[in-house]
């Protein structure tokens, strides 16, 4: 029922091109191109179909890239391990049912929360701090999974479960910290093929998560804490692995192989010619949306003309 809910939503309120959504202002229009590189309907003919050449050799070779996806694969490996074993493992520390579905729930619910603050650090950290898109990227991901992997490592060497499922939802909501890291780190290297990356990705994070639930029903044929143990140990060294790769490699520059075409050599805009450029961009984008109404208009006059 949810599902068909928010079909209907996403029917009604998304349009293909934000220029053509009837209750966008100008000031948004302009922000959204102006943010976005990838704007099919401001290429010629010859540019939009360059966009589906896609350049999986470098992709494949690319460090960055890569960072991402260990970055995924760690996200996929804690959360669908959570998802399918965290009823078990809450059981064989003591809870019961009630106290198992109550409880359960606090992790993710701190973790919602903890994903819409990170939007707001984020963004405090580059506009109000100034630190670069890279270092914001590399804090918010490295610094939730730290905190994860360290929360379920000591987690399953406490003896209180209070201690436990406080531990655990602590170490799962860090993790929304990634939701400004890693996770908008696609649109980051490459606008034009963010789709194409953020499959890339989800593929490699969702093999993660067909590993870790057959990791930990070998580990925990008995359902004791020991087994628990070794499974949240393993855990916390995906974390930390995939942290220390993603600080030293990942990137939150616009990568070279990306920006193929005339439009986006454009908006990679340096400080010295930053204000020209952006005042140029602003008037064209006006033009666009001048050009969108009269259109408009017209095809109104039209069908007066003929009722």
């Amino acid at each position: 029922s949810l599902g068909l809910i928010w079909s209907l939503g996403f029917v009604y309120f998304i349009y293909e091109k934000p220029i053509e959504h009837p209750t966008i202002s100008e000031e948004e229009l302009i922000y959204i191109e102006k943010s976005i590189a990838d704007i099919k309907y401001l290429y010629d003919e010859k540019e939009t179909n360059s966009i589906r050449k896609v350049p999986w050799k470098t992709i494949l070779i690319s460090l960055p890239v890569w960072a991402i996806c260990l970055a995924h694969f760690a996200r996929g490996w804690t959360f669908y391990l959570l998802l399918t074993n965290q009823p078990a493992f809450l059981n064989a520390f003591g809870f019961g049912v009630t106290e198992n579905g109550t409880l359960g729930s606090l992790p993710h619910i701190m973790k919602v929360l903890i994903a819409l603050l990170s939007g707001f650090i984020a963004d405090y950290m580059r506009l109000n701090l100034l630190w670069s898109t890279t270092n914001v990227r590399k804090i918010m991901t490295c610094t939730g999974y730290i905190i994860e992997g360290t929360c379920l490592l000591i987690m399953c060497h406490v003896k209180n479960r209070y201690i436990g499922i406080t531990l655990l939802t602590i170490g799962v909501g860090s993790s929304g910290l990634m939701v400004s890291g890693w996770h908008l780190n696609h649109q980051d290297l490459a606008p034009r093929y963010a789709s194409v990356l953020a499959g890339f990705t989800a593929v490699i994070g969702t093999s993660a998560g067909i590993i870790s639930p057959i990791v930990a029903g070998l580990l925990t044929k008995e359902q004791d804490l020991i087994g628990w143990r070794h499974v949240f140990t393993i855990a916390s060294l995906v974390l930390y692995i995939s942290s220390l790769f993603y600080m030293i490699f990942a990137s939150g520059d616009l990568q070279s192989w990306a920006t193929k075409t005339p439009y986006e050599q454009k908006i990679r805009l340096t400080s010295e010619n930053l204000p020209p450029l952006l005042a140029s961009f602003e008037h064209n984008v006006q033009e666009d949306i001048h050009s969108i109404k009269q259109d408009k208009d017209n095809q109104q006059s039209v069908v007066n003309r003929d009722n």
